[in-house]
């Protein structure tokens, strides 16, 4: 089964911009990774809420991975904020990538592509990994 490490990076905070990586719990089966960014006022206490909404999941299924990504962003309509992300879904050989307001890209050697992209409206795409 591949491995995804994440590294949790926290953006320079704004009073009225914030970004971080958040990922699913340690102990789940099914790794779920976030990548946002909040603009707008309280930010920062908007996008601490979700981030730990998001790491306090544990999710088994894509139809729960992509209600918890239209969770988060009934979230943040709801607090006034403008939100983009972009998050995976790791289980076994499954994954899938969403974003909404943003890109998700794909770098394999020298070369970059995109490979899901989103206006205002939640894109989930769905694979499997080849070793």
């Amino acid at each position: 089964m591949p491995k995804v490490r994440v590294t949790p990076i926290i953006g320079l905070p704004q009073f009225d911009g914030w970004s971080q990586v958040v990922e699913s719990p340690p102990h789940s089966s099914v790794k779920i990774v976030l990548s946002i960014a909040i603009e707008g006022t309280q930010a920062g206490n908007v996008g601490r809420d979700i981030a730990n909404f998001f790491s306090s999941q544990v999710i088994q299924t894509l139809e729960e991975f992509h209600e918890l990504l239209e969770e988060i962003i009934d979230q943040a309509a709801e607090n006034g904020v403008h939100t983009l992300f972009s998050a995976g879904y790791f289980s076994g050989e499954a994954c899938a990538y969403a974003t909404f307001n943003g890109a998700v890209l794909l770098k394999r050697d020298s070369k970059i592509g995109t490979i899901l992209s989103s206006g205002h409206q939640l894109k989930l795409i769905t694979g499997k990994v080849a070793l």
